[in-house]
């Protein structure tokens, strides 16, 4: 769908509003790690870079085409102290709960529901499946189902250089019913999901975010750079188990002006189809997605959308979570923030 200037202005115009929520400013000072990472492959931390303060080198300002989003406010905490890596979410269309995993440190294919103030409500397994690096998590509805997508596409060492994944995977199972009494420290066990395997057509990548289209169901990988062009990369539907080269699209310039950000960590696709998201350490950035043309949304200068203040912020989808339509990202770190953006054009 193709977003007019005047639309876009007269959204912004209907931004200014209130909260009863806790608002987080965004010109507080980012203390950001740029090169993180915490997998099994990841325990050699010779190419991390040293924390620095990332604040002043870049805008924190609300770009003047934002649409209608509000400041970043806390809905709540991640209660649960196990649940503490957080690098995928995704926001239930059907269930007042929002899925997340960790990147390491759990039991294989293990994941976990969350309520919108943050309270652990399930504990699931996929059986079988492996965890070597899981970065992202998706969320689609098709057919009357709604699949749950996890991205085992991490590979720290493709990115610095010093190896990488032959294959990387992705597993796709439809989302469980959550039950609000059962047991949380009892995992459920969930023997059917599909798992599909990808190589790159020019060498291992480290891909920490995940795209699911909700019009074609064709997945989109997007490299994990701390700046320079990173590429998107596409598997197209259908996606069967059998090993797929991946298709290299478009790149966009990570940490330039127009593009601001350091290291590429997350991504979704609205429920619409008419918005995309990417997540860095110090930005988030909005396309809109014309007509459905992934190659022609990326490569316009995004909207620049509130920064939330995160430790090591590597999650974020569209969604409702009690609040209206906005954007939710979580950090990694011990009891991280529900951080909000609204959406007051919904």
């Amino acid at each position: 769908m193709k977003i007019s200037t005047l639309f876009l202005f007269s959204c912004f115009a209907l931004s200014n509003c209130s909260s009863s929520k806790e608002s987080i400013n965004p010109t507080d000072t980012l203390q950001i790690n740029v090169d993180m990472g915490t997998t099994s492959d990841a325990k050699d931390t010779s190419d991390v870079t040293d924390v620095k303060d990332l604040g002043e080198d870049i805008s924190l300002d609300f770009d003047p085409r934002r649409t209608c989003y509000t400041e970043v406010v806390s809905l709540g905490e991640v209660e649960d102290d196990k649940i503490n890596e957080i690098s995928g979410i995704a926001i239930s269309r059907t269930q007042n709960v929002i899925w997340v995993h960790n990147d390491s440190g759990d039991e294989d294919g293990q994941f976990y529901a969350l309520d919108f103030q943050g309270k652990l409500v399930g504990t699931f397994v996929l059986e079988g499946a492996k965890s070597k690096d899981w970065e992202d998590l998706g969320i689609v509805e098709s057919e009357g189902k709604t699949y749950l997508y996890f991205a085992d596409t991490g590979d720290n060492k493709a990115r610095s250089g010093t190896g990488g994944r032959s294959k990387v995977r992705v597993y796709r199972v439809e989302e469980p019913l959550v039950d609000l009494s059962a047991n949380t420290d009892v995992a459920q066990i969930l023997p059917d999901y599909e798992r599909y395997t990808f190589t790159y057509p020019e060498g291992a990548r480290d891909c920490e975010s995940l795209l699911v289209d909700p019009r074609t169901m064709d997945l989109y990988l997007l490299e994990k750079k701390n700046t320079g062009d990173v590429h998107f990369f596409r598997a197209p539907s259908p996606v069967d188990g059998t090993n797929t080269e991946l298709e290299q699209l478009t790149s966009i310039p990570i940490g330039n002006d127009s593009y601001p950000g350091a290291a590429t960590t997350a991504s979704s696709i609205s429920a619409d189809g008419h918005w995309i998201i990417v997540k860095t350490y110090t930005s988030v950035l909005l396309f809109p997605w014309f007509g459905g043309d992934f190659s022609a949304a990326v490569s316009t200068a995004p909207i620049v959308l509130p920064v939330p203040r995160e430790i090591q912020g590597e999650s974020i989808d569209f969604g409702n979570i009690g609040e209206g339509e906005g954007i939710l990202t979580i950090s990694e770190g011990k009891n991280p923030s529900l951080n909000f953006m609204k959406d007051n054009c919904k």
